[in-house]
């Protein structure tokens, strides 16, 4: 009789422990259902009292789209990689690492390099010399001098 009292009990107390769990998971989706329902209903709302003040709204949008655009600028300010250069330099090609710039000065330095290579020649061959390819540049020897 005690087992048989025993199961009979533990089966009533399972039985009523699952339906309460089944009532209080019921009774929170339910309220869960109305709440969404709300919710929903709510900003259903807020965006028709938005639409009919749609243009007091704008300046507020408008300010905050400015302040985004400001955040963006200022993470690219702070940012160590980037360099700013103003448009003047931009257009000429005068911003900082530009080929350009490199080039241009490489193209000065062989111009300088090419005329004083054409003086050296006019100043050897008025004097005489010849010249020797030596690195890719001629360069003048002068002519031995013999004792006599």
């Amino acid at each position: 009789m005690r087992r048989e009292n025993a199961a009979k009990l533990m089966l009533e107390e399972g039985k009523i422990e699952a339906q309460a769990e089944a009532y209080e998971s019921s009774k929170r989706a339910t309220g869960k259902m109305k709440a969404s329902e709300k919710t929903a209903q709510g900003k259903k709302e807020l965006a028709k009292a938005e639409g009919t003040a749609s243009s007091a709204f704008q300046a507020r949008r408008a300010q905050e789209q400015e302040m985004l655009r400001l955040g963006v600028v200022e993470r690219i300010a702070d940012n160590p990689d980037v360099r700013v250069v103003s448009s003047l330099e931009n257009n000429l090609g005068l911003a900082p690492d530009n080929s350009l710039v490199t080039q241009i000065a490489q193209q000065g330095m062989e111009a300088i390099r090419t005329r004083l290579a054409e003086w050296t020649s006019g100043s050897a061959s008025r004097l005489n010399m010849s010249s020797v390819a030596m690195g890719g540049v001629h360069r003048p020897v002068p002519q031995q001098q013999v004792m006599k």
